[in-house]
Protein backbone atom coordinates (compact mmCIF):
# COMPACT_ATOMS: atom_id res chain seq x y z
CA UNK A 1 0.00 0.00 0.00
CA UNK A 2 2.80 2.42 0.89
CA UNK A 3 4.58 1.62 -2.36
CA UNK A 4 1.37 2.28 -4.31
CA UNK A 5 0.90 5.63 -2.56
CA UNK A 6 4.47 6.65 -3.37
CA UNK A 7 3.81 5.95 -7.06
CA UNK A 8 0.84 8.35 -7.15
CA UNK A 9 2.76 11.53 -7.82
CA UNK A 10 0.65 13.09 -10.59
CA UNK A 11 -2.22 15.51 -10.02
CA UNK A 12 -5.66 14.26 -10.99
CA UNK A 13 -6.78 15.00 -14.52
CA UNK A 14 -10.11 16.76 -15.23
CA UNK A 15 -11.56 13.43 -16.38
CA UNK A 16 -10.57 11.75 -13.12
CA UNK A 17 -12.12 14.58 -11.11
CA UNK A 18 -15.33 14.44 -13.14
CA UNK A 19 -15.66 10.67 -12.66
CA UNK A 20 -15.04 11.00 -8.90
CA UNK A 21 -17.68 13.74 -8.64
CA UNK A 22 -20.18 11.59 -10.53
CA UNK A 23 -19.63 8.87 -7.91
CA UNK A 24 -20.18 11.39 -5.12
CA UNK A 25 -16.52 11.48 -4.07
CA UNK A 26 -16.09 15.15 -3.18
CA UNK A 27 -14.33 17.16 -0.49
CA UNK A 28 -16.98 17.87 2.13
CA UNK A 29 -16.76 18.51 5.85
CA UNK A 30 -19.63 17.19 7.95
CA UNK A 31 -18.25 19.24 10.84
CA UNK A 32 -18.62 22.47 8.85
CA UNK A 33 -22.18 21.52 7.90
CA UNK A 34 -23.11 20.92 11.54
CA UNK A 35 -21.42 24.14 12.63
CA UNK A 36 -23.25 26.30 10.10
CA UNK A 37 -26.59 24.64 10.89
CA UNK A 38 -26.01 25.35 14.58
CA UNK A 39 -24.95 28.92 13.83
CA UNK A 40 -28.00 29.53 11.65
CA UNK A 41 -30.39 28.09 14.24
CA UNK A 42 -28.97 30.14 17.12
CA UNK A 43 -28.79 33.23 14.90
CA UNK A 44 -32.50 32.92 14.19
CA UNK A 45 -33.08 32.34 17.90
CA UNK A 46 -31.16 35.53 18.72
CA UNK A 47 -33.32 37.62 16.37
CA UNK A 48 -36.68 36.04 17.11
CA UNK A 49 -36.19 34.41 20.50
CA UNK A 50 -38.29 36.93 22.43
CA UNK A 51 -41.26 36.55 20.08
CA UNK A 52 -40.90 32.78 20.14
CA UNK A 53 -40.83 32.78 23.97
CA UNK A 54 -43.98 34.89 24.10
CA UNK A 55 -45.78 32.50 21.75
CA UNK A 56 -44.69 29.48 23.78
CA UNK A 57 -45.67 31.10 27.10
CA UNK A 58 -49.07 32.08 25.72
CA UNK A 59 -49.56 28.59 24.34
CA UNK A 60 -48.61 27.02 27.67
CA UNK A 61 -50.96 29.28 29.62
CA UNK A 62 -53.89 28.67 27.33
CA UNK A 63 -53.15 24.97 27.20
CA UNK A 64 -53.11 24.72 30.97
CA UNK A 65 -56.35 26.69 31.19
CA UNK A 66 -58.12 24.56 28.62
CA UNK A 67 -56.63 21.35 29.98
CA UNK A 68 -57.99 22.12 33.43
CA UNK A 69 -61.59 22.11 32.26
CA UNK A 70 -63.66 19.15 33.46
CA UNK A 71 -65.76 18.76 30.30
CA UNK A 72 -62.96 17.74 27.96
CA UNK A 73 -64.11 15.07 25.55
CA UNK A 74 -62.08 13.21 22.87
CA UNK A 75 -62.92 15.68 20.15
CA UNK A 76 -61.92 18.60 22.40
CA UNK A 77 -58.64 16.89 23.27
CA UNK A 78 -57.97 16.32 19.60
CA UNK A 79 -58.59 20.00 18.85
CA UNK A 80 -56.39 21.07 21.77
CA UNK A 81 -53.57 18.82 20.57
CA UNK A 82 -53.76 20.17 17.00
CA UNK A 83 -53.85 23.77 18.25
CA UNK A 84 -50.82 23.32 20.54
CA UNK A 85 -48.91 21.52 17.79
CA UNK A 86 -49.64 24.33 15.32
CA UNK A 87 -48.59 27.06 17.78
CA UNK A 88 -45.34 25.28 18.68
CA UNK A 89 -44.57 24.70 14.99
CA UNK A 90 -45.23 28.38 14.25
CA UNK A 91 -42.92 29.41 17.08
CA UNK A 92 -39.97 27.19 16.17
CA UNK A 93 -40.32 27.33 12.36
CA UNK A 94 -37.89 30.29 11.95
CA UNK A 95 -35.18 28.35 13.81
CA UNK A 96 -35.82 25.17 11.81
CA UNK A 97 -35.88 27.02 8.48
CA UNK A 98 -32.71 28.96 9.33
CA UNK A 99 -30.91 25.73 10.22
CA UNK A 100 -32.07 24.03 7.02
CA UNK A 101 -31.05 27.02 4.88
CA UNK A 102 -27.63 27.10 6.57
CA UNK A 103 -27.13 23.39 5.88
CA UNK A 104 -28.08 23.82 2.21
CA UNK A 105 -25.79 26.83 1.87
CA UNK A 106 -22.92 24.94 3.48
CA UNK A 107 -23.25 22.07 1.02
CA UNK A 108 -23.60 24.44 -1.93
CA UNK A 109 -20.45 26.35 -0.95
CA UNK A 110 -18.43 23.17 -0.49
CA UNK A 111 -19.49 21.02 -3.45
CA UNK A 112 -22.05 23.04 -5.42
CA UNK A 113 -25.35 21.54 -6.57
CA UNK A 114 -24.64 17.83 -6.95
CA UNK A 115 -27.15 15.02 -7.55
CA UNK A 116 -25.48 11.61 -7.75
CA UNK A 117 -27.76 8.56 -7.95
CA UNK A 118 -24.69 6.34 -7.66
CA UNK A 119 -23.92 7.75 -4.22
CA UNK A 120 -27.25 6.45 -2.83
CA UNK A 121 -27.16 3.14 -4.70
CA UNK A 122 -27.20 0.10 -2.43
CA UNK A 123 -23.74 -1.27 -1.70
CA UNK A 124 -23.26 -4.27 0.57
CA UNK A 125 -19.66 -3.24 1.20
CA UNK A 126 -20.85 -0.23 3.20
CA UNK A 127 -22.34 -2.46 5.90
CA UNK A 128 -19.51 -4.98 5.94
CA UNK A 129 -18.21 -5.44 9.53
CA UNK A 130 -14.74 -6.29 8.23
CA UNK A 131 -14.62 -3.12 6.20
CA UNK A 132 -15.87 -1.10 9.17
CA UNK A 133 -13.19 -2.53 11.47
CA UNK A 134 -10.54 -1.92 8.85
CA UNK A 135 -11.61 1.72 8.55
CA UNK A 136 -11.77 2.09 12.33
CA UNK A 137 -8.21 0.87 12.88
CA UNK A 138 -6.74 2.58 9.81
CA UNK A 139 -4.69 5.76 9.83
CA UNK A 140 -7.74 7.74 8.70
CA UNK A 141 -9.80 6.24 11.55
CA UNK A 142 -7.14 7.28 14.04
CA UNK A 143 -7.20 10.82 12.68
CA UNK A 144 -10.99 10.93 13.04
CA UNK A 145 -10.76 9.78 16.67
CA UNK A 146 -8.18 12.47 17.44
CA UNK A 147 -10.33 15.09 15.70
CA UNK A 148 -13.37 14.07 17.75
CA UNK A 149 -11.42 14.19 21.00
CA UNK A 150 -9.95 17.60 20.16
CA UNK A 151 -13.36 18.94 19.15
CA UNK A 152 -15.05 17.77 22.35
CA UNK A 153 -12.23 19.17 24.47
CA UNK A 154 -12.36 22.62 22.86
CA UNK A 155 -16.16 22.81 22.93
CA UNK A 156 -16.16 21.60 26.54
CA UNK A 157 -13.80 24.40 27.54
CA UNK A 158 -16.00 26.98 25.77
CA UNK A 159 -19.13 25.63 27.47
CA UNK A 160 -17.44 25.62 30.89
CA UNK A 161 -16.19 29.21 30.58
CA UNK A 162 -19.69 30.30 29.52
CA UNK A 163 -21.63 28.50 32.26
CA UNK A 164 -19.19 28.96 35.13
CA UNK A 165 -20.19 32.59 35.94
CA UNK A 166 -23.87 31.55 36.11
CA UNK A 167 -23.53 28.72 38.62
CA UNK A 168 -24.10 31.03 41.60
CA UNK A 169 -27.50 32.00 40.23
CA UNK A 170 -28.88 28.45 40.04
CA UNK A 171 -30.44 28.59 43.56
CA UNK A 172 -32.33 31.74 42.52
CA UNK A 173 -34.16 29.87 39.74
CA UNK A 174 -36.64 28.37 42.21
CA UNK A 175 -37.85 31.88 43.16
CA UNK A 176 -38.30 33.16 39.57
CA UNK A 177 -41.66 33.25 37.87
CA UNK A 178 -42.08 31.62 34.47
CA UNK A 179 -41.36 34.68 32.23
CA UNK A 180 -38.21 35.53 34.21
CA UNK A 181 -37.04 31.92 34.09
CA UNK A 182 -37.59 31.63 30.35
CA UNK A 183 -35.85 34.96 29.73
CA UNK A 184 -32.81 33.89 31.75
CA UNK A 185 -32.66 30.49 30.07
CA UNK A 186 -33.02 32.06 26.62
CA UNK A 187 -30.23 34.56 27.29
CA UNK A 188 -27.89 31.88 28.64
CA UNK A 189 -28.73 29.48 25.82
CA UNK A 190 -28.02 32.15 23.22
CA UNK A 191 -24.65 33.03 24.72
CA UNK A 192 -23.67 29.41 24.99
CA UNK A 193 -25.01 28.46 21.58
CA UNK A 194 -23.42 31.33 19.68
CA UNK A 195 -20.03 30.82 21.32
CA UNK A 196 -20.09 27.09 20.68
CA UNK A 197 -21.29 27.60 17.11
CA UNK A 198 -18.57 30.19 16.43
CA UNK A 199 -15.79 27.93 17.71
CA UNK A 200 -17.40 24.99 15.90
CA UNK A 201 -17.27 26.95 12.64
CA UNK A 202 -13.53 27.51 13.05
CA UNK A 203 -13.07 23.79 13.68
CA UNK A 204 -15.26 23.05 10.65
CA UNK A 205 -13.14 25.26 8.40
CA UNK A 206 -9.99 23.47 9.57
CA UNK A 207 -11.70 20.14 8.94
CA UNK A 208 -12.76 21.26 5.45
CA UNK A 209 -9.14 22.14 4.63
CA UNK A 210 -8.10 18.69 5.83
CA UNK A 211 -10.86 17.00 3.81
CA UNK A 212 -9.78 18.84 0.64
CA UNK A 213 -6.17 17.79 1.19
CA UNK A 214 -7.27 14.19 1.78
CA UNK A 215 -9.51 14.28 -1.28
CA UNK A 216 -6.74 15.59 -3.54
CA UNK A 217 -4.42 12.92 -2.18
CA UNK A 218 -6.94 10.17 -2.92
CA UNK A 219 -7.35 11.38 -6.52
CA UNK A 220 -3.65 11.44 -7.35
CA UNK A 221 -2.60 9.21 -10.22
CA UNK A 222 0.45 7.33 -11.36
CA UNK A 223 2.21 8.32 -14.57
CA UNK A 224 1.03 5.10 -16.17
CA UNK A 225 -2.60 6.00 -15.38
CA UNK A 226 -2.16 9.49 -16.85
CA UNK A 227 -0.64 8.06 -20.03
CA UNK A 228 -3.36 5.42 -20.32
CA UNK A 229 -6.07 8.04 -19.90
CA UNK A 230 -4.39 10.17 -22.57
CA UNK A 231 -4.41 7.23 -24.98
CA UNK A 232 -8.07 6.54 -24.26
CA UNK A 233 -9.03 10.18 -24.66
CA UNK A 234 -6.94 11.16 -27.66
CA UNK A 235 -6.11 7.82 -29.25
CA UNK A 236 -2.84 5.97 -29.65
CA UNK A 237 0.12 8.35 -30.27
CA UNK A 238 1.34 6.28 -33.23
CA UNK A 239 -2.08 6.38 -34.85
CA UNK A 240 -2.35 10.14 -34.28
CA UNK A 241 1.12 10.64 -35.80
CA UNK A 242 0.13 8.57 -38.83
CA UNK A 243 -3.08 10.60 -39.25
CA UNK A 244 -1.13 13.87 -39.11
CA UNK A 245 1.34 12.50 -41.66
CA UNK A 246 -1.48 11.61 -44.05
CA UNK A 247 -3.03 15.03 -43.59
CA UNK A 248 0.27 16.72 -44.43
CA UNK A 249 0.65 14.53 -47.52
CA UNK A 250 -2.83 15.44 -48.75
CA UNK A 251 -2.21 19.14 -48.08
CA UNK A 252 1.10 18.95 -49.97
CA UNK A 253 -0.57 17.17 -52.89
CA UNK A 254 -3.32 19.79 -53.11
CA UNK A 255 -0.74 22.57 -52.92
CA UNK A 256 1.36 21.11 -55.74
CA UNK A 257 -1.74 20.63 -57.88
CA UNK A 258 -2.39 24.39 -57.59
CA UNK A 259 1.09 25.40 -58.88
CA UNK A 260 0.30 24.98 -62.64
CA UNK A 261 -2.57 27.46 -62.28
CA UNK A 262 -0.36 30.08 -60.60
CA UNK A 263 0.36 33.45 -62.23
CA UNK A 264 3.97 33.62 -61.02
CA UNK A 265 6.43 31.90 -58.67
CA UNK A 266 8.67 34.21 -56.62
CA UNK A 267 11.95 32.62 -55.47
CA UNK A 268 14.86 33.41 -53.15
CA UNK A 269 16.48 31.98 -55.33
CA UNK A 270 16.19 28.29 -54.36
CA UNK A 271 15.73 28.45 -50.58
CA UNK A 272 12.17 29.82 -50.77
CA UNK A 273 9.51 29.56 -53.45
CA UNK A 274 6.07 31.19 -53.28
CA UNK A 275 3.44 30.62 -55.99
CA UNK A 276 0.96 33.49 -56.54
CA UNK A 277 -2.28 33.47 -58.46
CA UNK A 278 -4.35 36.48 -59.45
CA UNK A 279 -7.58 36.76 -61.43
CA UNK A 280 -8.87 40.33 -61.63
CA UNK A 281 -12.44 39.13 -62.30
CA UNK A 282 -12.82 36.95 -59.19
CA UNK A 283 -10.10 38.05 -56.75
CA UNK A 284 -9.70 41.17 -54.67
CA UNK A 285 -5.94 40.62 -54.31
CA UNK A 286 -3.36 37.99 -55.33
CA UNK A 287 -3.34 34.82 -53.24
CA UNK A 288 -0.57 32.45 -52.19
CA UNK A 289 -1.50 29.04 -53.61
CA UNK A 290 1.74 27.25 -52.68
CA UNK A 291 4.95 27.89 -50.77
CA UNK A 292 7.84 25.95 -49.37
CA UNK A 293 11.52 25.85 -48.47
CA UNK A 294 14.47 23.96 -49.88
CA UNK A 295 13.28 20.62 -51.34
CA UNK A 296 9.65 21.75 -51.42
CA UNK A 297 10.76 25.00 -53.08
CA UNK A 298 12.70 23.08 -55.70
CA UNK A 299 9.65 20.95 -56.42
CA UNK A 300 7.42 24.02 -56.77
CA UNK A 301 9.88 25.62 -59.23
CA UNK A 302 10.17 22.40 -61.26
CA UNK A 303 6.37 22.04 -61.58
CA UNK A 304 6.02 25.74 -62.47
CA UNK A 305 8.59 25.57 -65.26
CA UNK A 306 7.08 22.38 -66.60
CA UNK A 307 3.66 24.12 -66.73
CA UNK A 308 5.08 27.29 -68.29
CA UNK A 309 4.58 29.46 -65.19
CA UNK A 310 7.04 32.35 -64.92
CA UNK A 311 9.63 32.10 -62.14
CA UNK A 312 10.88 35.48 -60.87
CA UNK A 313 13.76 36.01 -58.45
CA UNK A 314 13.01 38.61 -55.77
CA UNK A 315 14.76 37.87 -52.49
CA UNK A 316 13.00 40.44 -50.21
CA UNK A 317 9.55 39.76 -51.64
CA UNK A 318 9.90 35.97 -51.44
CA UNK A 319 10.97 36.19 -47.80
CA UNK A 320 8.13 38.57 -46.92
CA UNK A 321 5.50 36.40 -48.62
CA UNK A 322 6.78 33.26 -46.91
CA UNK A 323 6.82 34.97 -43.53
CA UNK A 324 3.53 36.89 -43.66
CA UNK A 325 1.07 34.87 -45.75
CA UNK A 326 -0.26 31.34 -45.27
CA UNK A 327 -1.26 29.10 -48.17
CA UNK A 328 -4.68 30.21 -49.42
CA UNK A 329 -4.34 33.70 -47.93
CA UNK A 330 -4.34 37.06 -49.68
CA UNK A 331 -1.17 39.13 -49.73
CA UNK A 332 -1.15 42.13 -47.35
CA UNK A 333 -1.61 45.67 -48.64
CA UNK A 334 2.03 46.52 -47.94
CA UNK A 335 3.10 44.09 -50.69
CA UNK A 336 0.58 45.20 -53.33
CA UNK A 337 3.03 47.46 -55.15
CA UNK A 338 5.85 44.90 -55.31
CA UNK A 339 3.57 42.10 -56.51
CA UNK A 340 1.80 44.41 -58.96
CA UNK A 341 5.17 45.31 -60.51
CA UNK A 342 6.05 41.64 -61.01
CA UNK A 343 2.63 40.80 -62.47
CA UNK A 344 2.80 43.81 -64.80
CA UNK A 345 6.22 42.68 -65.98
CA UNK A 346 4.96 39.13 -66.62
CA UNK A 347 1.84 40.35 -68.45
CA UNK A 348 4.03 42.60 -70.59
CA UNK A 349 6.33 39.67 -71.40
CA UNK A 350 3.36 37.50 -72.36
CA UNK A 351 1.91 40.27 -74.54
CA UNK A 352 5.20 40.70 -76.41
CA UNK A 353 5.47 36.94 -76.87
CA UNK A 354 1.95 36.71 -78.24
CA UNK A 355 2.61 39.69 -80.54
CA UNK A 356 5.84 38.11 -81.81
CA UNK A 357 4.04 34.84 -82.53
CA UNK A 358 1.30 36.71 -84.41
CA UNK A 359 3.83 38.57 -86.59
CA UNK A 360 5.72 35.38 -87.30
Amino acid sequence: MAFEESERTEAATPKRRQEARARGQVARSVELNSALILLGAFGALAFGGTAMAQVLIGTLRKGLYLGGQADLHPEALRGLYLWVTGEVARAISPVVLAGAASGFLSNALQIGILVTPEAIRWNWGRISPARGLQALFSARGGVEVLKAALKMSILGVVAYRTLRPEWDRFPELAQMDLPQLLTWELSLSLRLGLRVAGVYCLLGLADYAYQRWQHEKSLRMTRAEVQEEGRQTEGDPQIRARVRSLQRERAMRRMMQAVPDASVVVVNPIHIAVALRYDARTMRAPKVVAKGRRLVAERIVAIARQAGVSVVRDVPLAGALDRLVEVGGEIPAMLYRAVAGILAYIYAQESRRVSAQGIG
